[in-house]
């Protein structure tokens, strides 16, 4: 939860936004959206909406092959893909039968439990910027490649900038 909320933030500011700002972009209250900055768990419903007044998009991928799907459609599918019923979730990741069913047919959950599911199933949680969805999408499914050798020293800008953003 702590390295979402640290993209949130950074987010936030690299659009020159301040909290209030972002208040009134996503009809919240500052309690609330404060909590959730500071690492605070929150329903999925509520990072999916702060994510959309951030121009960011949420993708679930798998550890070894990189599919896009929605939540609950990928959580099935890797759950089948792993040879296991909902049954099963109980000693994978310690969720009853009926508490996972409800995840799965689309019920809203708090972000720290779709954080264990996805841990118990070798998927990990990325967010992605809206204007690189495009890119991350092509790149991950091996029809596009990186514009810079990203194990190359990036410019100092790049660096100033993140530092930059780090010191708020």
């Amino acid at each position: 939860m702590l390295e979402i909320t640290r993209i949130l933030e950074q987010r936030r500011k690299s659009l020159g936004l301040t909290q209030k700002d972002m208040l009134m972009r996503i009809g919240m209250s500052q309690q609330q959206y404060q909590r959730i900055e500071s690492g605070g768990d929150t329903r999925v419903s509520t990072l999916l909406r702060i994510l959309e007044g951030m121009g960011l998009q949420l993708r679930l991928v798998p550890e070894e092959e990189y599919v896009m799907l929605e939540i609950t459609r990928i959580l099935e599918q890797r759950r089948k893909s792993l040879g296991l019923t909902q049954k099963d979730m109980l000693m994978r990741i310690g969720m009853s039968q009926q508490q996972y069913q409800r995840i799965e047919s689309g019920g809203d959950t708090r972000v720290s439990t779709l954080l264990r599911i996805l841990e118990g199933m070798g998927l990990q949680l990325r967010l992605v910027p809206e204007e690189q969805v495009a890119e991350v999408d092509a790149l991950l499914n091996g029809t596009g490649r990186l514009e810079r050798n990203i194990l190359s020293e990036p410019d100092e800008s790049h660096w100033d900038k993140i530092l930059k953003d780090l010191e708020d």
